[in-house]
């Protein structure tokens, strides 16, 4: 046998296989593919939290919010208005000595109307603080009817002086008027109740996705997503633009880019969990991590001498590769042949690891992998790679002699 070992998933096996995200993963359900989905649920949630924060903190988009959340509701409020009891608004009658202004009610109202006369001129000025009213909280759109009403509102005035009992009229253009604000304030909480959804959708666009450019595993994937973030803000930041085709275009884009996402996170976690799982039985096994150049390639110790390489493919293949350790004795180390003893015991290595490979899989097949192992032929003498290594007990001695030079110096 050869210390380079293959590890091959085992597909279309009666267990069942996975195929995740073009990592051919032997692997049936077990422990192995709950890590896996559980290692993404956590990204997930992690990148959603972050994102929602950095949505937070974007202050315009939390202004345009309030303010159409604001005229939603001052819409709803009008509406109410416009079907409230006119005489209970409370208005302010100016007599002739300014310092006795007093305030007409419903009661005062019917205190004059016991005395049969200005009924209709108290109506008259109750309808016009009812208009008034709904100018008091903020300004309305210039389209609002309420000039117009008020200018009927005039030209029944000199009716009412010269008949004061009669409110008839004044009463018919009450019961239009209320039709009339009615209809245009359901006209305006609709419209803002749409604007709203409109850019909460598109603010929860936002966040999706740049929740999935914090999963994105693919440089080019990251940059459309954030391409396509800009879009959203701009959006967001100018909410008038908003519409329900911009919209469904930009939610579209983000379900293509969003497959991306998700099968580059699930690539990424079937290899992050054979690192792990190849690591824990390495090390169950008596192997020390010397080394991780790269985050699927590790370098072990073999108990008792020499290293084996092991390196995660992005197809899910493993390999595996035995490097000679050599003490360092002179610059030539490196290049010296490889002399009988040293072949002799890289070959007793060799079948060490190729007995705790198989031990390695048998537990990684508890965990649900699904793996057979692919041994090369030997490795010839000049294909063996070495590394040099320094004597500990020999670096410990220099020490110990440095200290008690610098000891004897100071004496």
């Amino acid at each position: 046998m050869s210390g380079e070992a293959i590890l091959v998933p085992i597909l279309g096996t009666t267990v069942g296989t996975t195929l995740i995200a073009g990592v051919a993963v032997g692997l049936a359900a077990g422990i192995a593919l709950n890590r896996i989905n559980e290692w993404q649920s956590a990204k997930r949630m992690e990148a959603l939290e972050s994102a929602r924060i950095k949505r937070q903190n974007i202050t315009e988009l939390v202004q345009t919010e309030a303010a159409l959340q604001s005229a939603m509701e001052l819409a709803k409020s009008h509406r109410i208005l416009a079907q409230a009891d006119i005489s209970a608004i409370e208005v302010t009658e100016v007599n002739t000595a300014p310092s006795e202004n007093k305030v007409i009610t419903q009661q005062a109202q019917g205190f004059l109307n016991e005395s049969g006369s200005m009924s209709a001129l108290i109506l008259f000025r109750d309808t016009q603080a009812w208009l008034d009213s709904f100018e008091a909280t903020q300004a309305l759109h210039e389209n609002a009817p309420l000039a117009n009403l008020r200018s009927q509102l005039a030209r029944l005035k000199q009716t009412i002086e010269t008949k004061p009992d009669d409110s008839s009229a004044l009463l018919q253009f009450i019961e239009v008027a209320r039709a009339t604000l009615d209809c245009y304030f359901e006209e305006q909480q609709q419209k803002a109740s749409h604007e709203k959804t409109l850019f909460d959708s598109m603010s929860d666009l936002l966040v999706n996705v740049t929740t999935y450019e914090g999963l994105a595993q693919q440089e080019r994937t990251v940059s459309e997503l954030n391409g396509l973030q800009q879009s959203i803000l701009q959006l967001l930041k100018n909410s008038e633009k908003i519409n329900v085709k911009s919209l469904s275009m930009l939610q579209k884009k983000f379900e293509q880019l969003k497959l991306a996402s998700d099968n580059e996170l699930a690539h990424q976690a079937a290899l992050t969990d054979m690192q792990f799982s190849t690591a824990t039985h390495l090390t169950a096994l008596g192997y020390e991590l010397l080394e991780q150049p790269e985050p699927t390639r590790s370098i072990w110790q073999i108990p008792g001498g020499e290293q084996v390489m092991l390196d995660i493919e992005q197809n899910g293949q493993i390999k595996s590769k035995i490097i000679h350790e050599r003490i360092f004795q002179s610059a030539l180390s490196l290049n010296a042949e490889i002399n009988l003893d040293e072949l002799k015991f890289i070959r007793q290595q060799e079948q060490r690891w190729c007995s705790d490979v198989k031990e390695m899989v048998r537990r990684m097949t508890k965990e649900g992998y699904r793996y057979q192992i692919h041994f090369d032929d030997m490795m010839p003498e000049n294909a063996i790679e070495v590394v040099v290594v320094e004597d500990i007990e020999e670096i410990l001695e220099t020490e110990h002699s440095t200290k008690h030079e610098q000891k004897r110096d100071l004496l």
